[in-house]
């Protein structure tokens, strides 16, 4: 990471809760890191997209981080790879992990396609900000109140207060 390579954890918000959090890990579903890391999507991380670093995937034991791997390897257009016994071999190794949540009420958020990043207290909130947000600034995007329910839904995440 110091040399440039993202890090990103692939975890579900209930073993990350659970075992901790790896400083400086860039949190990415599994259900959506093909769309999050192929820079031909719309929907993708600009962030994790552009550059040239390396991409290290990392999951619980390293199984599921390895077939992640390698099926982003298909079409980045850089090097990818996982951490071998995933966040337990991390741990083991005595790398650093943040052991518990941090205190204070954990918000919901939402990246827009634009890259604007939408964050409230709960998925009713969300919702009602990414409907103004589209309305406001993508009025071509005409999507109803049930598309961007669905999205709020399959693409929300939790951000943990900053200590």
């Amino acid at each position: 990471m110091r040399d440039g390579a993202h890090l990103i954890d692939i975890r579900s918000d209930t073993q990350r809760a659970t075992d901790g959090t790896i400083p400086g890990a860039h949190v990415v579903a599994r259900n959506v890191l093909e769309w999050r890391l192929d820079p031909a999507s719309p929907h993708r991380d600009a962030k994790l997209t552009r550059g040239d670093g390396l991409l290290v995937v990392i999951c619980d034991e390293g199984f599921q981080s390895s077939l992640a791997a390698a099926t982003v390897q298909r079409f980045a257009a850089r090097p990818v790879t996982d951490v071998i016994g995933g966040f337990h071999a991390w741990r083991a190794a005595g790398l650093p992990v943040y052991p518990h949540p941090p205190k204070g009420p954990v918000m919901r958020a939402v990246e827009c396609p634009c890259g604007h990043h939408l964050e409230a207290a709960a998925d009713d909130e969300l919702f009602r900000l990414a409907r103004e947000h589209i309305d406001r600034d993508h009025p071509e995007m005409q999507r109803s109140d049930d598309d961007i329910r669905a999205r709020v839904a399959a693409d929300a995440y939790d951000v943990a207060p900053v200590a």
